[in-house]
């Protein structure tokens, strides 16, 4: 069955939260499996609201992931922010992503990030705003549509530097030269 990460940082995410909430009961017609992280504020609510709808053996809420590596291996889709070290980690694994901005991060560099990789036909976005009425309808086109995942595997994939340490050493031997 095809696996969903969603992931919110070490604290979760209110908006990628709620947006799960407010349509988990589509997941009863679903084949999608999903691993939730939470963050700590929100594991009883989802753990509650999962267990309410006879959930549990689909849908895994969890406070924190330690081995994202496992979690990226298993996942066929991911709902992330859309900060630069997260932006950084999907690109390397090549994930298709639906990003969910955090809008009050600093100069709305989020929806910046996100927008870009949109644009290049690398990402989908939902605004955070928007979570509860429109994430669970394009994880679940995106689940369905093995095109559009490629696509989106694809494209993100050129944003990866898997050599950026080297490089940055590099530039700076360069200047001390």
């Amino acid at each position: 069955k095809p696996v969903a990460l969603l992931v919110g940082g070490s604290q979760g995410a209110l908006g990628i939260n709620k947006g799960i909430s407010a349509q988990l009961e589509a997941f009863k017609d679903s084949d999608l499996q999903l691993i939730w992280q939470t963050g700590k504020t929100y594991i009883t609510q989802a753990q509650e609201e999962v267990k309410a709808l006879g959930l549990e053996a689909q849908v895994k809420p969890t406070v924190f992931i330690d081995r994202m590596d496992l979690a990226y291996g298993l996942a066929d889709v991911v709902v992330s922010r859309a900060g630069a070290m997260s932006i950084s980690e999907l690109a390397l694994v090549q994930k298709p992503v639906i990003f969910v901005p955090l809008p009050t991060a600093a100069e709305d560099h989020q929806t910046k990030n996100a927008q870009q990789l949109v644009d290049a036909g690398a990402a989908l976005m939902v605004r955070n705003a928007d979570t509860e009425k429109a994430l669970v309808p394009a994880l679940m086109k995106l689940k369905d549509d093995n095109d559009l995942q490629a696509k989106l595997s694809e494209n993100i994939g050129e944003f990866a530097r898997p050599n950026a340490a080297d490089d940055i050493v590099e530039v700076i031997i360069k200047a001390i030269s």
